[in-house]
């Protein structure tokens, strides 16, 4: 939709709110590779809600490249990287 403004508006940069309910990772990747500067609150986190932890208190640790949880259990990654795209 920023996209489509900016043509509309004939402008080479534009400054954009966004809303945080429907503004994903890959929509704020696009717009600054267009001229376009994003502003968004931050979402809140689902898992306050339904009792799983919080991804932002897992512990990286890039010797091991593994996660520890906040239950102390030690989380490893299978090499594969996945991507939540939007169709």
């Amino acid at each position: 939709m920023a996209l489509d403004a900016k043509d509309l508006l004939g402008v080479e940069n534009m400054n954009t709110l966004t809303d945080k309910g429907y503004t994903t990772g890959i929509h704020i990747d696009i717009c600054p590779k267009n001229g376009i500067t994003t502003y968004s609150s931050p979402k809140a986190h689902s898992s306050l809600k339904n009792g799983l932890f919080d991804m932002q208190i897992f512990e990286y640790d890039s010797v091991k490249d593994s996660y520890k949880c906040p239950s102390g259990k030690i989380m490893k990654g299978n090499g594969i990287i996945y991507k939540k795209y939007v169709s």
